[in-house]
């Protein structure tokens, strides 16, 4: 389908809105939105260029600004196959949070029949695309991508409001590949202080997923700490660009390398390859007991104050980084690896066997800037867990 067409099938559905809203902060705990006019104008200031995805209850677009040739990026959300107020919720939400590590919103329309949201556009794609399976993101890249994503949820939760969705492909890069920034707000909730509040359970993505979230599998809503279900995430996602892979494929007894995990079993691959430095932080931040979890704010000081600065790449194309040419030596395929691991990145994203993963992370402890673990803690993935 050409740009045309998409446009003016989009504008068939649109023009029929009666409603548009700003992108300015709007009260959280407040769904009512003030209403500016007709969303032909929103329209007529754009042109669709391509559909970048299409789900069953959403579609989103890559536009251009007839003024200055901007790009932008457009979703649009069908009412009548969504639950509407956790559409409203997105967008409520969406347009309350400013920080430069979270895509801004810049305006909404909605009528009877979808929810518009035109949001900033980030030219270089997921940040799942730049980690290389069962080898990571490159070390140079790991911190200072991290570092970003946790100021943004630091800043989130400050104000009240907790992700629930947080992995590599809720993360985008811009066309530099040195700013990432946060996306997709539509589990996105207010956190309620109270004790005993209660949220539904099944909520993310199934290996980011927190191990409070698998204790009662058949109630629909628990009692748990959202704010720490993200930290969780966190973990995960950090886990997956130092090594390349899940830590296991769900936080549940289903899971062998979750009960490894439980076990204080660090002696095998990747876990023992991760240095002391990260692996002190995944400890803390993959604690069982969402009580002992370490906050955002934590995780955030401990970056600042244990994980050196290292420099940068001079190109941010995975191909032209120094170790990367051996990553083309690795095949990737099913076949070739171990079947019995449950936490690839994916269907062919499986833990790699080849020995020449270790060597290559024999001077992970340089790239990575290692620093003396925190006072009175221990670099020993067993003595933090006991």
């Amino acid at each position: 389908m050409c740009s045309q067409e998409v446009g003016i099938q989009m504008s068939s559905k649109i023009l029929k809105g009666n409603s548009r809203i700003r992108g300015f902060p709007i009260n959280m705990y407040n769904t009512h939105y003030h209403k500016y006019g007709d969303v032909q104008d929103l329209l007529r200031e754009y042109v669709v260029i391509k559909t970048l995805s299409q789900g069953s209850t959403a579609e989103v677009f890559l536009a251009k600004e007839r003024a200055t040739g901007a790009l932008m990026v457009v979703k649009e959300q069908r009412l009548e196959k969504s639950d509407i107020a956790f559409v409203d919720r997105e967008a409520m939400l969406h347009s309350r949070l400013h920080h430069p590590n979270i895509v801004a919103l810049y305006e909404t329309a909605k009528n009877n029949e979808v929810m518009v949201l035109l949001q900033e556009y980030m030219g270089g794609g997921e940040l799942y695309s730049a980690v290389i399976p069962n080898i990571g993101a490159h070390p140079m890249r790991v911190r200072h991508y991290f570092t970003q994503l946790v100021s943004a949820i630091r800043y989130m939760h400050d104000v009240g409001v907790a992700h629930r969705d947080i992995k590599l492909e809720n993360v985008c890069l811009d066309s530099s590949k040195k700013t990432a920034k946060l996306v997709d707000f539509g589990l996105s909730e207010c956190v309620n202080e109270r004790p005993g509040a209660l949220y539904k359970r099944h909520v993310g993505t199934i290996p980011y997923m927190a191990a409070e979230l698998w204790y009662n599998q058949d109630a629909t809503y628990v009692e748990v700490d959202i704010k720490a279900t993200d930290v969780w995430a966190l973990g995960v996602l950090l886990f997956c660009l130092l090594v390349g892979r899940f830590p296991w494929g769900e936080a549940s007894h289903r899971s062998k390398e979750y009960q490894m995990y439980l076990r204080h079993d660090f002696t095998q691959q990747p876990w023992r390859t991760i240095p002391d430095t990260q692996s002190t932080l995944l400890i803390h931040m993959l604690d069982v007991n969402p009580a002992r979890r370490w906050t955002s704010a934590q995780v955030e000081r401990y970056i600042y104050t244990h994980w050196a600065v290292v420099g940068e790449p001079q190109n941010p194309n995975a191909d032209e980084y120094p170790y990367m040419g051996k990553c083309r030596d690795f095949k990737h395929s099913r076949d070739e690896h171990d079947d019995s691991s449950d936490s690839g990145l994916g269907g062919t994203h499986r833990l790699a066997t080849d020995s020449r993963i270790e060597s290559m992370n024999t001077s992970s402890n340089t790239l990575y800037g290692t620093h003396t673990p925190v006072p009175g803690g221990s670099p020993h993935l067993q003595a933090l867990v006991d």
